[in-house]
């Protein structure tokens, strides 16, 4: 969180802008005001070999996928940034496909543009990833909610109902699958 202005470095004081509460400048005369506007980020849904791809980042408990995410650069328009991210995290050439839709996270401040990717070559994950998932889409259509207890931070979840795999699926996929059908 700010403290401080980035402007003239005094410290940042809460008050009422706009009908909100908000961190402004101390300094009535710099006018500063930290919006906390929301980060945003991209969101790839990958297809390769007519199968959706999932990811496990290493950061995560062992069993829980998505799809690939990552933040935009400088300069870079959410289309270039979301192939950029499916090649950095996969190792894979994507070729972009459609826009899947927006997604609003509050809890993390972000704001999720999704794209489906059509991807090709050999997979290798780098370092922020673990492990991956190849899913049908018949396998995807079968994975059910399942309610969290209020502590977790996320809920629900998906898991498939049929056959002895154990594995988790974070809601932003599902949306981002049933968007995309």
């Amino acid at each position: 969180m700010m403290n401080y202005c980035p402007q003239c470095a005094r410290p940042l004081v809460f008050r009422t802008v706009d009908g909100a509460y908000r961190r402004v400048c101390a300094e009535a005369t710099c006018g500063f005001v930290f919006w906390d506007n929301p980060v945003p980020v991209v969101a790839g849904m990958v297809e390769i070999d007519s199968k959706i791809l999932l990811a496990s980042n290493r950061e995560w408990p062992r069993g829980v996928f998505s799809v690939i995410t990552g933040y935009l650069e400088r300069g870079e328009t959410p289309m270039q940034a979301v192939v950029r991210e499916v090649q950095e995290e996969l190792g894979v050439s994507g070729a972009l496909g459609k826009y899947i839709g927006h997604y609003s996270l509050f809890k993390r401040n972000q704001l999720i543009l999704a794209y489906h990717i059509h991807a090709q070559g050999e997979i290798v994950l780098n370092d922020e990833l673990s492990d991956y998932l190849l899913l049908s889409p018949q396998e995807l259509n079968q994975l059910t909610p399942v309610e969290l207890p209020p502590s977790a931070p996320i809920s629900p979840v998906f898991k498939p109902c049929v056959g002895n795999q154990d594995f988790t699926v974070l809601p932003l996929a599902m949306w981002c699958w049933k968007d995309f059908q």
